[in-house]
């Protein structure tokens, strides 16, 4: 196990799983993260009701090799272990399989507090003209769930910012890096703010280009995280260390 005060504000190449394990019991102030949508979805099964019609029945979900029920299992049950009592949990999640967070969830003692919606105003066009164009990202928040009703951080910052809908533009130009899920920096910038105090610490276990790290700096936060892609370690890495008065070395 860790020391925290060891590993604050440092990132690793690193499994999600073997760094969770490693992070000490009830430090972390908030959970921000978003994981991998690299799904293999097999849509149809090879039944049939009987005329002969092929129909969705089940789905093969799977989080690399691993299948994306027992992957929520496992997480949010070092999420429990991890997060403090007044800690949350904001997590990324496309609408096909965001349900199967909501059981390990509520079996590892969290609540479902709210779904929010990122509505892109610049979405990818639909080039075959087959479809609807994907115009939302779905990100939902669990906060404890306790007898003692211990409070969990939230910082309302007015009516019109505290709707359920955050509209951000998909990103594009500078900012815009070789990673296929990059989020906006303004979008988790705004959700650090919500849910956490500065000098709090937050983790991220699926680092990728290093947006909540360079979002916790930017707003007075502490960060841990971790990715076990060596190309979107060192992305993270080289955004972290280009901002003012910021320097870490590499951790594997």
């Amino acid at each position: 196990m860790r020391k925290i005060e060891e590993i604050k504000n440092k990132i690793f190449l690193e499994d999600a799983f073997q760094f969770l394990e490693n992070i000490p019991s009830n430090s972390v102030d908030l959970v921000l993260t978003d994981p991998p949508y690299n799904l293999d979805f097999s849509k149809y099964d090879n039944l049939d009701d009987g005329t002969g019609r092929r129909f969705h029945y089940t789905e093969k979900l799977k989080w690399n090799d691993y299948d994306l029920k027992e992957m929520s299992k496992d997480l949010f049950k070092e999420f429990d272990r991890i997060l403090k009592e007044s800690g949350s949990i904001i997590i990324f999640g496309p609408q096909e399989w965001a349900y199967y967070y909501y059981e390990p969830a509520i079996n590892n003692n969290f609540d479902l507090k709210c779904q929010i919606v990122w509505f892109k105003e610049n979405p990818i066009p639909q080039l075959r003209h087959k479809n609807y164009r994907s115009a939302h990202e779905n990100i939902i928040w669990f906060a404890r769930y306790n007898k003692e009703k211990v409070p969990f951080t939230f910082n309302f910052i007015n009516q019109q910012e505290m709707k359920n809908v955050f509209t951000f533009l998909v990103l594009q130009g500078e900012e815009r890096l070789d990673h296929p899920t990059q989020k906006p920096l303004k979008l988790i910038e705004k959700l650090i703010r919500i849910h956490s105090n500065e000098q709090d610490l937050i983790l991220d276990c699926f680092l990728g280009s290093g947006t909540t790290a360079v979002a916790c700096i930017k707003q007075n936060r502490n960060y841990i995280g971790c990715d076990n892609n060596k190309l979107y370690y060192n992305m993270a890495l080289k955004r972290i260390n280009g901002l003012p008065n910021t320097k870490i070395t590499q951790f594997m």
